[in-house]
């Protein structure tokens, strides 16, 4: 039983790596819009997604931000609630 906890301590140090969850963030952002971002564009702080790209690629995820809001959701990252 304690191998089993360790291994799936394991798993949750991954998921509560930032890195992880921005790479995570990068697919969907790109699966919803076609926007390819890179890691140094995307900041996650208490909750907020902050974007630092061009205005039209930000325009073009806030108008998708609720499909990619709910796509976080579904796939296990809940730190974000919030995209700027």
């Amino acid at each position: 039983m304690k191998d089993f906890s360790e291994y799936l301590k394991k798993f949750t140090f991954l998921l509560k790596d930032k890195t992880a969850e921005i790479r995570v963030l990068i697919h969907i952002i790109e699966e919803v819009t076609g926007a390819t971002l890179e890691e140094k564009h995307l900041t996650i702080k208490n909750g907020t997604l902050f974007i630092s790209a061009s205005p039209l690629l930000k325009n073009k995820i806030y108008m998708s931000k609720e499909t990619i809001l709910s796509l976080c959701k579904e796939r296990g990252i809940t730190t974000v609630t919030l995209i700027r």
